[in-house]
């Protein structure tokens, strides 16, 4: 077989690893792979036993921390105060050493390809220095020289080195910037490309570790394919066509591998069932001028195939619209004379539209007219309801693929359509964007960024596109990809602080990036120039220095030029500078463009959560309010189980310092106090003041998403187009903003956001109206010479599909102090297709009369007959009924506020039945309960426990829920807290076979 001809030769090099710390008395790196391969002291201290000797990798991918845990040489940093006892590993150099395969290249090339490498690392050959690398988020190809390969014997070695320090050493350099508060890690983060949160965030560690925590692979060749662009395109009619480039990488051998070499293309459906083929010949195409890059010759052949699909290929829809339609394209590399393929590359696709659609509202809303900001998949507009993920571990190599499905699935199941990877992490794993094509979750893709001024000297700026271009050919492929967005809260940062004279790194987020987006992404304008760093590109003072932060510049650009980014073809991918930006003046509160961050509620102004619905915007895209997770999870970073009993216990207690060491929110004791004080009953036990904050935070989410989904209000009039909470997930065990703890074990929230969420959902709110004006809180009740009179209702309906729905209105009066009750039947309504319609308006809320006489029966259904009441003990229930079935398709209830002012009860009748091995129970109440919530003892419904469909219910007498459960309920002790039983009880299972 000539070399021409000769198959390409893959190894993934992921067995035989060993590493150890680095031994600085030793003055050559490669000469420490001569110390010995055993453990000589099996102890983690910082000039101990882990510099003396090897140890094997317990998996790999790797990364030191998780290692030195595996290995019993630290404490576990996610346990009490041991964070501080680790801070060690990242002020010192690690090491990683693997043998390679015996290589008899010939004339061909062995090249390594580094999928990721955290951060600063060295890499060495047989002792020969091939690569520096210092970008976590890039991809390095590394072509090894004949001259260094041996017949056997050949070993790689990763000299890793202190991020941290490096930042440091750059800070010296160019001078201390803003990034940030103190929680949001040292400023000196923004100098070097590794994930920011790992310098320590507000909901999680400081562990800078390192390693080789991506896949390595050794690749033997003389002509290979090095990447495949299949373009599955769709026009504005929705036609369909799929274009296909291939990137091939060429070898050293003498010959022309090009001349009689061909590609051949095949599109597979489901079942890999073959729908079209071709075979061309390479010499038949445009070749692009041949480059080199890293040392590897490359040639990308254009157009190799260009097919009108049409209807022959299925749109690819998010979850909720239709089916997740995806497609295989394989191209297959033949070389000449042969007939079986030298190299098989095969890609995952589907067919859609996404659109960002920011034009002119035909009328105003609160804020003004403005503009939309809305998200259009194959020609439809839809409402955005999803969240903000942060990495799922500071361990990334600890995430299996089963939990990164789990996760997705879980946000899934959650009627979430949209996950937004916030810019402060990493560019998540293929398995995470493969999950979310399967699952018909859309992806808001945050470019690395976040909280902070960076700098654009000319290094950092080449770095950056580089890591640009090697993320988005990996992810452009995946249907669920809908936007790319420059930064998270850089812009808002400079503006907030005011006195940060210039952000250089508007030449990355208006220049750099979105011309990496619009050349390498959809059909790109072959005439369209990519982004060239000329000296014009930026001021002087562009790389901020100490003299520069000194200066008395305005803290906000004096002519803000426009954003100039415009889209290379009708195919394009989004592409959004920063989130929030609204534009001009790099706007980043202005609710009427663009997307928002909505902190005034936690944070900022510190306003009640009832005041939602008036704190929105066009999109969005950050609020929260935390909660602490559940008692299992706490028990996990006590590291033991909980006493007896919590009052008067010093660790168990939600102001402890060990609390506190797991809650990195800003002022979190005060701004918690401001809201728990303002809506519950202080409380000294720990179990109550978890389901305390938990409910809070369920209810005030819920809210919000309720509030401001009523806004998606159809064509012209999408004054609210989509809402993330912060955020969907925790990255240690933490009191923070997650829906959903460490242990993918759900909140409350995670459950009430859901029900909002939901295709169709119902909506309700209670205006209080008082004796006299005043400027409290609109639902809270009596103070001082403040009096109550009367309450309003407004009832709206929340309709994501595209057919109208006519349905019956019933709302059911209870009140908590009296046996008092009373049913209406409101009638047919019809909720128009995708959007909301307000149902009810400013309708009375019944009460209980003062004197039973004023029930009289003429005023029925005539709510203008009805006497007023202040409704502060009448727990309102909203149920949306199919008009021929009865099946109920929504409900919701609404409770006077605030609840530190509600006697709820105790004992409401609480029946549990469970239908046979059916996987359901029937959940049943005599009296008006709020938040139930379910779980299994010793268990937080996390991955590998019992599963809840439906949690945290609110119960209303007469209306039984059904609530689907993954796991074997019946032999469970199983038991329930609620809103007035808030450490919960045992509840007794009625088995109906």
């Amino acid at each position: 077989m000539s070399p021409v001809s000769a198959k390409v030769s893959r190894t993934t090099l992921d067995s035989g690893w060993e590493w150890k710390q680095r031994d600085p008395s030793v003055a050559d790196v490669v000469k420490e792979l001569q110390l010995p391969h055993d453990v000589v002291e099996k102890t983690g201290e910082a000039e101990a036993g882990t510099k003396q000797a090897w140890l094997p990798a317990k998996v790999f991918p790797s990364e030191v921390h998780a290692e030195l845990l595996k290995n019993g040489l630290i404490p576990d940093p996610f346990v009490g105060f041991n964070e501080h006892k680790v801070q060690w590993i990242g002020e010192v150099e690690w090491l990683y050493t693997c043998p390679l395969p015996n290589i008899d290249p010939g004339r061909q090339s062995a090249v390594l390809e580094f999928q990721g490498l955290d951060t600063l690392c060295d890499i060495y050959v047989n002792e020969r220095l091939l690569l520096s690398v210092d970008n976590m988020f890039q991809t390095h190809l590394v072509r090894v020289p004949k001259n260094v390969l041996k017949t056997s014997n050949n070993v790689v070695l990763l000299h890793f080195k202190s991020a941290a320090k490096l930042a440091k050493e750059f800070e010296a350099e160019m001078g201390r910037v803003r990034a940030g508060s103190t929680n949001l890690g040292d400023p000196s983060r923004v100098y070097v490309r590794k994930a920011q949160y790992g310098w320590r965030w507000d909901w999680g560690p400081e562990l800078m570790t390192c390693g080789p925590y991506r896949p390595i692979t050794l690749s033997v060749f003389d002509l290979c394919i090095h990447d495949v662009n299949a373009r599955a395109l769709v026009s504005a009619n929705l036609s369909r066509k799929l274009k296909v480039d291939v990137e091939l990488s060429l070898g050293e051998s003498s010959q022309d591998p090009l001349k009689n070499s061909k590609l051949r293309v095949t599109l597979k459906g489901q079942e890999k069932t073959v729908m079209r083929t071709a075979e061309i010949p390479i010499k038949d195409r445009v070749l692009d001028t041949v480059h080199d890059s890293d040392g590897i010759t490359a040639v990308n052949v254009k157009n190799v195939i260009d097919w009108e699909l049409d209807d022959k290929v299925k749109l690819w829809w998010p979850v909720g619209y239709g089916e997740q339609a995806l497609y295989d394209i394989e191209v297959e590399l033949i070389g000449e004379s042969q007939s079986e393929p030298i190299d098989i590359h095969t890609q995952r696709t589907g067919f859609r539209r996404v659109k960002l659609i920011q034009d002119d509202l035909q009328e105003a809303d609160q804020y003004g007219k403005g503009k939309t900001f809305l998200f259009e998949i194959n020609g439809v507009r839809m409402f955005m309801g999803g969240s903000n993920w942060i990495p799922a571990s500071s361990n990334l190599t600890t995430l299996t693929d089963e939990r990164y499905r789990a996760w997705l699935t879980l946000l899934r199941d959650g009627n979430q359509k949209m996950v937004r990877i916030w810019g402060g992490g990493v560019y998540e794993p293929e398995i995470f964007y493969e999950t979310c094509d399967e699952l018909g979750l859309l992806v808001w893709q945050d470019f690395q960024f976040a909280c902070g001024v960076y700098p654009a000297h000319d290094a950092f700026v080449k770095s950056v596109k580089k890591e640009a271009e090697d993320n988005v050919k990996r992810m452009r492929k995946h249907p669920s990809i809908a936007v790319w967005c420059g930064n998270n809260e850089d812009y808002q940062m400079v503006l907030q602080w005011g006195d940060v004279p210039h952000l250089p790194a508007t030449l990355i987020y208006e220049h750099v990036l979105p011309s990496v987006v619009a050349a390498l992404t959809g059909d790109p304008d072959p005439n369209f120039k990519d982004y060239e760093r000329s000296p014009s590109d930026i001021p002087q003072s562009s790389t901020l220095s100490k003299s520069t932060l000194a200066s008395s510049q305005p803290s906000t650009p004096a002519n803000p030029t426009p954003f100039p980014y415009k889209l290379s073809s009708d195919y394009q991918t989004p592409y959004h500078p920063g989130s929030p930006y609204g534009g001009v003046g790099w706007d980043t509160a202005d609710p009427t463009i663009g997307d928002v961050h909505q902190w005034n509620v936690w944070g900022g102004k510190e306003l009640p959560w009832q005041s939602y619905d008036v704190l929105g915007g066009r999109f969005v895209s950050e609020f929260g309010m935390p909660s602490m997770p559940c008692m299992e999870t706490i028990e996990a970073w006590m590291g033991k189980p909980r006493p007896e009993k919590f009052v008067g216990d010093r660790e168990w207690n939600a102001q402890s310092k060990v609390m506190a060491q797991h809650c990195r929110a800003g002022a979190f004791e005060r701004r918690f106090a401001i809201a728990m004080n303002d809506n519950f009953r202080l409380t000294e036990d720990l179990e109550v003041a978890v389901y305390n904050t938990q409910l809070m935070q369920a209810e005030s989410m819920a809210y919000a998403y309720s509030v401001w989904r009523r806004k998606w209000g159809g064509p012209g009039k999408e004054y609210t187009a989509g809402v993330l909470v912060w955020q969907s997930n925790d990255c240690w065990p933490v009191t923070s903003w997650a829906i959903a703890d460490y242990f993918l074990r759900p909140k409350p929230a995670f459950f009430t956001i859901a029900r909002q969420l939901a295709p169709v959902a119902l909506g309700v709110s209670r205006t209080v109206v008082k004796n006299r004006p005043n400027d409290r809180p609109r639902q809270f009740y009596e103070f001082g010479a403040f009096q109550s009179v009367s309450a309003t209702l407004d009832v709206w309906g929340m309709n994501s599909g595209l057919e109208p729905i006519t349905a019956s209105l019933e709302l059911h009066f209870v009140d908590l102090n009296s046996d008092w009750e009373h049913k209406e039947q409101v009638g047919s309504v019809t909720l128009l297709p995708n959007q909301s319609t307000d149902l009810l308006v400013g309708v009375p809320c019944r009460g209980p009369p003062k004197n039973p006489e004023q029930e009289r029966e003429g005023a029925g259904g005539n709510f203008d007959e009805w006497t007023g009441c202040t409704s502060s003990t009448v727990v309102v229930g909203v149920r949306l009924l199919d008009s021929k079935t009865r099946e109920v398709l929504a409900r919701c209830a609404d409770w006077p506020q605030p609840f530190r002012f509600v006697n709820a009860p105790s004992e409401p009748g609480l029946g549990v039945v469970v239908k046979g091995s059916s996987g359901e129970i029937t959940v049943s109440v005599k009296k008006p309960v709020k938040c139930v919530v379910f779980n299994v003892v010793g268990e937080g419904g996390g991955l590998g426990e019992v599963r809840w469909g439906d949690n945290a219910l609110d119960l209303m007498p007469g209306d039984p829920q059904k609530v689907k459960v993954i796991g074997d309920v019946g032999k469970k002790h199983i038991r329930a807290a609620w809103f007035g039983n808030e450490k919960g009880s045992k509840v007794d299972l009625v088995v109906d076979q």
